[in-house]
């Protein structure tokens, strides 16, 4: 039986992700891009476990990895996801999302 994220240790957790990179490797290979993906965000929401969310502050912008056209206006946090405005840098356009605390990125 799988346990939550939240009632693993760092070790299990690390575990995790490597194993879930190791898949992602061979899916990728495969050319399976949506289980790709599937492991990128579970990677990521593991990732968020290891953050400390005191780090952030609210009404700050943080950069996003792996999406330098965008900021993020960190709103609030709720568990190991930080809820604000994505803000597309050339067009301004914005979106209300929510993602990983380890997508954050201090400017």
């Amino acid at each position: 039986m799988n346990r939550r994220f939240s009632e693993q240790s760092q070790a299990e957790l690390y575990s995790n992700i490597e194993e879930w990179k190791r898949l992602q490797q061979k899916a990728k290979e495969f050319g399976h891009q949506s289980e790709v993906e599937i492991f990128e965000q579970k990677i990521q929401v593991a990732l968020s476990y290891m953050v400390d969310p005191a780090n952030f502050k609210t009404g700050l912008e943080y950069d996003v990895k792996g999406n330098a056209e965008s900021v993020f206006q960190l709103e609030y946090i709720n568990g190991v996801f930080a809820w604000g405005i994505l803000r597309h840098r050339q067009t301004n356009q914005k979106t209300k999302k929510a993602l990983p605390l380890a997508l954050l990125i201090e400017q």
